[in-house]
């Protein structure tokens, strides 16, 4: 099972804004969420090179050498019996950086979830109608976030992707009404003012505030309203007005901030006014 899903497209968020690459993925994958069945059936057309297959699997194989949060924790945990505390106050940095999930989980996700038209049937009796488009596209993607890993290597596995969407004139989708002001004042605000958004969330926690909590309920209303799509596309223009104000790697509370925001602008309707008023606040201090 993947790590990311449309349920959980706030873990995709977070682990992207850790990654250098981040904001061009978010791009790659709202160009991807918006292609329709028309637009599928012409990729199924792209040449694609007969090295693809080979070329890709040298990229994973480097992209996998880096470890992930899991990885980091557990070898916390095994160290932990020796050394005691200071094995996990070590390992903090290192988690706070480090993605939870990984380039195939990244893959899953484009291929099973974001792609889910490109195939027929359900589950495990689903078969593949357009398997040059899922190539094309996921490589794409693949290309993008391997540009600092593995650049020489990913950089041919992403050229059909890009062919296509210049020959198509495929640009980013807009942002969606729901969430449309929200990711425009992120885009205008300035890192100053962003940095008190990230100050006021870690306040908030400090005081018993649970983040997860909040977005696990947000995160079930946006299951159970069938707005899976729209979160995440959401949520991916965020994170590119973010990243496009703060630069790489924006802080972690800030992310939170920003993802807690959006996701309780999908749902606001839905949710209760208490929470949604507590999962706005931090940026709002930030925007008002």
């Amino acid at each position: 099972m993947s790590v990311y899903s449309f349920v959980n497209i706030p873990t995709l968020v977070r682990d992207l804004a850790r990654h250098d690459r981040g904001g061009a993925v978010a791009t790659d994958l709202l160009r991807a969420l918006a292609l329709t069945a028309d637009d599928l059936a012409d990729l199924d057309r792209v040449r694609v090179a007969t090295t693809a297959s080979a070329r890709r699997s040298d990229v994973l194989v480097q992209l996998r050498a880096t470890p992930g949060a899991l990885t980091v924790l557990a070898a916390a945990r095994d160290v932990a019996g020796d050394v005691g505390l200071q094995a996990w106050t070590s390992a903090v940095d290192v988690l706070d950086a480090a993605a939870i999930g990984g380039v195939d989980d990244l893959l899953r996700f484009v291929r099973y979830d974001v792609l889910d038209s490109a195939w027929t049937g359900d589950g495990d009796l689903a078969l593949v109608r357009h398997p040059v488009a899922l190539d094309v596209v996921a490589d794409g993607v693949l290309a993008t976030y391997a540009a600092d890993g593995a650049a020489e290597l990913a950089r041919p596995l992403g050229r059909p992707w890009r062919r296509w969407l210049a020959h198509r004139g495929i640009g980013i989708p807009a942002v969606d009404a729901p969430v449309a002001d929200l990711v425009a004042a992120v885009a205008a605000c300035s890192p100053a003012r962003l940095a008190v958004a990230a100050d006021e969330l870690g306040r908030m926690r400090a005081t018993g505030w649970s983040w997860p909590a909040a977005l696990h309920d947000a995160c079930w209303a946006v299951h159970l309203t069938g707005r899976e799509r729209l979160a995440a596309r959401a949520q991916l223009h965020a994170l590119r007005a973010l990243v496009g104000v703060t630069g790489r790697r924006p802080r972690p509370d800030l992310v939170a901030a920003v993802v807690a925001a959006v996701h309780a602008a999908v749902v606001e309707d839905v949710l209760d006014a208490s929470a949604v008023a507590a999962m706005t606040a931090p940026l709002h201090v930030a925007l008002d």
